[in-house]
């Protein structure tokens, strides 16, 4: 049975988009976030992919309304809007990853497959081990995801410095991380700290490479300018 994931966009140029993208699952569209409340009430899901920017109620309202009813499935926020901020409140409230566009086919299938991967994971834990093991696992993703972001500017952060946040070895952290998110604690925060120089340059395109490495914890600019141009070029 093919996964059948709930697209969310009150733009149907972007919803025929990510559904030409999508062709192997089963697609249902909604072009608000009312409609979607209405479809999740009636159809099983098994992921949901919301823009953050529609009228009426936008995505941060879709979700926290989603969260509140403890509907299990994983959520990706899409959007062409570059804010830090609102990626933190989002962050917040659980969601599974927060893609930028445009992107990468590549990219949006991947990000599905490991959203998938991890939920099957924590809802297998859930029903074979101790009904709080979700829990457990939520609170572990987002307060990890805040504390990249958090922690962005700062030269200092490292593996270390989360793993003696979160009072466990470097070696379980790891454990953790690839079992949730498919990556390496460094991995992770290099990617937070690409993530964040784009969304700076994307905002002031006039800035520096230099003021921007130093916005985000890097010293190395040559590093930062040829990561940055794998990712995103």
């Amino acid at each position: 049975m093919k996964i059948k994931i709930l697209l969310v966009d009150d733009s149907k140029n972007s919803r025929v988009y990510v559904s030409s993208i999508l062709n192997n699952y089963t697609i249902i569209e909604a072009e608000s976030a009312k409609e979607a409340l209405s479809i999740i009430e009636k159809e099983q899901i098994d992921l949901l992919i919301t823009d953050y920017n529609m009228p009426e109620m936008d995505g941060f309202d879709l979700v926290s309304t989603i969260k509140k009813n403890h509907y299990e499935f994983p959520i990706i926020i899409i959007t062409a809007v570059k804010s830090l901020d609102k990626k933190k409140r989002m962050l917040r409230l659980g969601i599974d990853n927060y893609l930028y566009k445009p992107f990468f086919k590549e990219e949006l299938i991947s990000i599905i497959e490991r959203a998938i991967v991890y939920h099957k994971t924590v809802l297998s834990s859930k029903n074979n081990l101790d009904i709080k093991i979700k829990d457990q696992y939520e609170g572990f993703k987002s307060t990890l995801e805040k504390l990249l972001y958090d922690n962005v500017d700062n030269f200092n952060f490292s593996v270390e410095s989360m793993a003696e946040k979160f009072e466990i070895s470097t070696k379980t952290l790891t454990r953790r991380t690839k079992a949730i998110f498919g990556q390496t604690p460094n991995q992770l925060l290099i990617e937070c700290r690409l993530n964040v120089a784009q969304e700076i340059i994307s905002q002031n395109p006039r800035i520096s490479l230099k003021e921007t490495a130093r916005k985000v914890g890097l010293k190395n600019t040559t590093y930062l300018k040829n990561r940055l141009n794998a990712k995103f070029a």
